[in-house]
């Protein structure tokens, strides 16, 4: 009959760990992300009952309320923040006045998609696996009416300064550039393009001078998985595109 094992007893008194400083993230400092694809989703609202809300008035009264969540994962850390938008039915467009677009709208920009008045406007359509930007953080401005964000103290406040909750932080959309580059050697993260999908690039482009134009005409096509190459073959100088 095999004994039972005899159980290590340790001294845990004799242990110890060196401390180090805890994860923190600035809100001056460019760092890598990359696309979590596997969870982006469109989710409806909750109340803290677990209740779905719902428009109350308008064309849509009784409809939940849904969100779009496109998660990113810094690249050094793996700690994921969230960009979320409303989904709505039509969405605002404004090259002009880009101030006055949607904040998903300034996001699919970023991302090279070239959003056109009166026409259709798709996630699917930009958001695509292996994306990878480098922003900065932001915080994330309240939703509800009679929130206000304090900045220098990280707070979600009420008119008297009350403490809500805390203040998350966010990618800030207005500093995402497409291509992640190392936070280690600074060096570029530029994947091999097959001489296929270059030759379906420069066929598109043919004489344009701008990325826009070129977004542009992959929307129209629609081949969207050319637009993260045309970028790779921009960031190796293979693409001289402004």
């Amino acid at each position: 009959m095999t004994p039972d094992p005899v159980q290590e007893q340790f001294d845990w008194t004799q242990e110890t760990a060196k401390c180090v400083e805890g994860l923190k993230f600035d809100l001056d400092q460019d760092y890598d992300f990359e696309l979590v694809y596997e969870d982006v989703g469109l989710h409806a609202l909750k109340n803290k009952a677990g209740e779905i809300l719902t428009y109350k008035k308008g064309d849509r009264k009784g409809q939940p309320l849904k969100m779009f969540a496109f998660p990113f994962k810094e690249v050094n850390t793996n700690v994921a923040f969230k960009l979320e938008f409303f989904q709505n039915d039509s969405y605002r467009v404004n090259p002009e006045n880009p101030e006055l677009e949607d904040d998903i709208v300034k996001f699919s920009r970023k991302l090279g998609y070239q959003p056109v008045l009166d026409g259709n406007f798709s996630p699917a359509d930009f958001i695509k696996p292996g994306i990878a930007i480098t922003a900065r953080l932001c915080f994330q401005k309240p939703t509800k009416s009679g929130e206000i964000l304090d900045e220098a103290r990280g707070l979600v406040v009420d008119a008297n300064g009350k403490e809500i909750r805390k203040a998350y932080k966010t990618i800030d959309i207005d500093t995402i550039t497409l291509g992640g580059e190392s936070g280690d050697d600074g060096q570029e993260k530029i994947e091999p393009v097959s001489d296929a999908d270059k030759k379906a690039v420069l066929d598109l482009v043919k004489g344009g001078k701008k990325v826009s134009e070129l977004t542009t005409k992959i929307n129209e096509a629609k081949k969207f998985d050319l637009l993260g190459v045309a970028m790779r073959m921009k960031e190796s100088k293979e693409l001289n595109l402004a």
